[in-house]
């Protein structure tokens, strides 16, 4: 059992329980549940009013760490449960962000996708290991990097790294190849800077 109480500061509500334990209650929460100072509650109601309490810490959290930027499912997931809140709330919040589609793995890939190729010119090999590493699936990775071409992000790296001075033909195409590029792409575009 426990019982509804004013805050010292009286900006806001709390349910102390008979062990002196407690937990803050949002003013929403407070509301919704119709508390008064001096109620008790217990059993049944003293979980649910908890587990409210708890859900809407988690979901501020994803909102605040959302605002800052697009994440993937697992990328919020890890997040939050690095702030100890526990499983079964993380993912019921997660799934109702995702029904609202406030979070979407799809959204994320493509914005990640994008700025990475603006940023540093990688090819589609690398990009891929970078989604599936945000825990992006391979189906959704492949539908992503279908739709982009990543021709100006090779001519870019390749002008980068073709200007440096002990740059052989050797090692540039095992620098292209580390960032992600396809043989077959670097191939072609050493043709074509051949015959300019």
């Amino acid at each position: 059992m426990a019982v509804i109480r004013r805050g010292a500061s009286e900006d806001g509500w709390f349910a102390v329980g008979e062990d002196g334990s407690s937990f803050f209650i949002p003013p929403e929460v407070f509301a919704e549940y119709s508390l008064y100072d001096g109620m008790e509650v217990a059993g049944e109601q003293l979980w649910d009013l908890e587990r409210s309490c708890l859900l809407l810490r988690i979901r501020r959290k994803a909102f605040d760490l959302l605002a800052g930027r697009e994440h993937s499912r697992q990328q919020l997931r890890l997040k939050l449960l690095q702030r100890s809140f526990p499983d079964d709330g993380v993912d019921q919040v997660l799934d109702d962000l995702e029904e609202r589609s406030l979070l979407d793995d799809r959204r994320f890939a493509e914005t990640w996708t994008s700025s990475r190729l603006r940023r540093n010119p990688e090819g589609k090999a690398r990009l891929a290991a970078g989604l599936a590493a945000r825990g992006v699936s391979r189906g959704m990775i492949e539908e992503v990097l279908s739709g982009i071409s990543t021709d100006e992000a090779l001519e870019r790296a390749f002008g980068k790294l073709a200007a440096r001075p002990s740059m052989t033909e050797e090692k540039l195409v095992a620098a292209l190849m580390r960032k992600g590029f396809s043989y077959g792409d670097i191939r072609r575009i050493l043709e074509l800077h051949r015959t300019d």
